[in-house]
């Protein structure tokens, strides 16, 4: 993902597209119950055959996500026999795992079983400053000290194609694992009130969580007698349940406890999705597209407060959630000499119920929301291609923060969920042009994103040195940029490729009354290298910076890093070896600050560098992944890119 333009990937493996962690993750083109950065982690890179890259889907996808969708396309072989491979990998600081994958093709059946186990230790460094005002009075809290976060998870899938006939198609996979996740600190507290005498305090907190997961999922499709008329259909059933909590206790300058906490939380989660998508040619160039799609979640959540032992009813709650959404769509498109049109529309019922136990009390939203989008495209002499689109798009919140009651995070800060927040809904327009040389592709997308409703997590202050954080619909925000791609080879010996991004950004946030304005110039740039050192012998060197830029509250600094890989293959490349230094110069180190009223805040926090590992993987006949890259409307006309 690193080097798939328009996305970004920081060394504990979140990811975000287009500067956003709003977006939809798609396996195979179907949901996942995991959120997008952890369904990320959970794939081996080596079992992934392509990436597609849909920053303006039709309204044939779901449109949740503000920034588009990553689409995960999984190796599955349909040559007849058994392919795999086999891959393990070891690096620095406690990192190891290893997956396997296999496919068979016999007659009409194709086999597809896979597996890994991954464990990932991320050492660092954490520095805070943050001064809150309460009643008049001024707590300054210094925290600084060692955090670390740690990753360990296992899953299998299997997976059947059956060509019942010639016309017809049978699919049934299925996912399963289990991960658990901390997140340790030791840290040294220094705080004071009014600039009056400092106090000095030790902490050591300990956040885990365990979960279990699973999905199941049948698609049948039919194919008519004409190219490319045919009916999917898809049942898609998955449930995750997770346990976990947070335990800490403080010690004072000589060492005797003064506060101990233990929180404990416990969710599961359960949802069913059905999706039914005609399509029918209606002449050479023009093609009817429908369908439906019914998504129901259900979710319960219990929360848990011990202070110094004793239980904290303010802290402790449990609630029901639920969560229905219906949709329906249609487009059609067409092509008229070198102009290539769709036109889309797409309704939806959202229809939620959130129950909270203790005070039996209900908190319901039923709302419609209208999904319009339009994609052009026109072919140009000698292989260049222009593009346009306009999509609407929504961005749900994670659902735990609707959940109506305060949640404890640690002796100084404390979160809250709003039952009553607004979806976000994106206008989201594109122009692109691409052009193929003999030795070069170069491709540009200009484009403006207006975000209404947005949704911001504000912190604010609680009460004396607590500062407390809530997701509120803050009002608008604009972003309009261009984003450029170079890649050409220089003598078949060096292929360097040039990814920048210039855009501006504004947040219009509505509090109190009163209209604030925060806006910024910003943009990123990668150069990726991959030298061809001999036959079987790559080095690939890259740089990454991100500039300055701001948020409702406040600012993100600029940061930059270099990563280097050395890949070498054996066996006429059955074997390859792949040596990772990411992080070389130990410069990826994220800084924000925070700037209001109540709030002055400054954060510094950085991992242990360089990270070094090595993969080293084996393929059984030859199993080869498919490599592509397109920037084009694709097969739907989506505008996405292709990898």
């Amino acid at each position: 993902l690193e080097n798939v333009p328009s996305v970004k990937v920081d060394l504990e493996g979140n990811v975000s597209l287009r500067g956003s962690s709003s977006f939809t993750v798609l396996i195979d083109g179907r949901p996942t119950i995991l959120d997008p950065s952890d369904a990320l982690k959970q794939i081996p890179a080596s079992s992934i055959e392509n990436i597609e890259i849909i920053t303006n889907p039709s309204v044939k996808y779901a449109p949740d996500g503000t920034s588009g969708i990553i689409n995960i396309i999984l190796k599955r072989n349909r040559m007849q026999g058994i392919q795999g491979q086999i891959s393990a990998n070891a690096g620095l600081d406690n990192k190891y795992g290893t997956d396997v994958l296999l496919t068979m093709r016999k007659n009409r059946l194709n086999f597809t079983v896979g597996g890994n186990f991954d464990r990932k230790e991320f050492p660092g460094f954490n520095y805070s400053d943050r001064t809150t005002i309460t009643n008049g009075d001024r707590y300054n809290v210094i925290s600084d000290g060692e955090r670390g976060f740690k990753r360990q998870g296992a899953n299998f899938r299997f997976g059947v194609d059956y060509d019942l006939t010639e016309k017809d198609v049978l699919s049934l996979s299925t996912r399963l694992g289990k991960n658990k996740m901390n997140h340790d600190s030791e840290l040294k507290y220094t705080q004071s009130v009014n600039n009056g005498p400092n106090s000095v305090s030790w902490s050591e907190q300990d956040n885990h969580r365990k979960m279990q997961f699973y999905s199941v999922n049948g698609a049948w499709q039919h194919n008519f007698d004409k190219k490319g008329h045919n009916l999917i259909t898809m049942l898609d059933v998955s449930a995750r349940s997770a346990d976990g909590g947070n335990e800490s206790f403080r010690r004072n300058e000589i060492l005797d406890i003064v506060s101990s906490t233990e929180n404990i939380d416990d969710f599961s989660d359960r949802r069913a999705e059905l999706k039914i998508d005609y399509t029918r040619p209606l002449g050479q160039d023009s093609r009817f597209e429908a369908g439906f799609q019914g998504r129901l979640n259900t979710k319960d959540i219990k929360t848990s407060l011990y202070l110094n032992s004793m239980f904290n009813q303010d802290f402790s709650n449990s609630a029901d959630f639920s969560q229905n959404i219906y949709s329906a769509y249609a487009s059609y498109s067409g092509k008229v000499s070198n102009l290539g049109y769709q036109a889309g529309f797409r309704t939806e019922l959202l229809d939620r119920d959130i129950t909270v136990k203790e005070t039996n009390k209900d908190f319901t939203k039923t709302r419609w929301d209208y999904f319009p989008t339009l994609h052009l495209s026109y072919q140009l002499p000698k292989e260049h291609q222009l593009m346009a689109s306009y999509t609407r798009r929504t961005s749900r919140m994670w659902d735990m923060i609707l959940f109506p009651f305060m949640q404890y995070v640690d002796d100084f800060n404390v979160r809250a969920g709003d039952p009553n927040l607004n979806p976000s809904l994106i206008d989201s327009w594109e122009a692109g042009y691409i052009k193929q040389f003999k030795f070069a592709q170069f491709s540009t997308e200009v484009y403006h994103r207006v975000t209404h409703d947005k949704t911001e997590f504000i912190m604010d202050s609680y009460q004396g040195n607590v500062a407390i954080q809530r997701p509120v619909n803050i009002g608008k925000d604009y972003s309009t940029g261009i984003e450029a791609n170079l890649n050409f080879k220089v003598k078949k010996i060096w292929e360097p490729t040039v990814m920048a991004s210039i855009y501006h950004y504004k947040v219009n946030s509505y509090g109190s009354g009163q209209k604030k304005t925060r806006e910024s110039n910003n943009w990123d740039l990668r150069f990726n290298n991959n030298f061809m050192l001999y036959k079987n012998v790559t080095l690939q060197a890259n740089a990454n910076y991100s500039s300055p830029t701001v948020n409702p509250q406040g600012t993100t600094k600029e940061y930059y890093s270099f990563d280097s890989a050395l890949r070498v293959e054996f066996m006429q490349r059955k074997l390859s070896t792949v040596l990772q230094m990411r992080d070389m110069l130990q410069t990826s180190i994220r800084k924000s600050t925070v700037d209001t009223e109540n709030v002055q805040a400054y954060t510094k926090s950085y991992n242990k560098a360089p990270m070094v590992s090595l993969t080293v993987t084996y393929r059984i006949n030859d199993f080869k992944p498919k490599r592509t890259a397109k920037l084009n409307m694709s097969d739907d006309m989506d505008g996405g890119e292709g990898f």
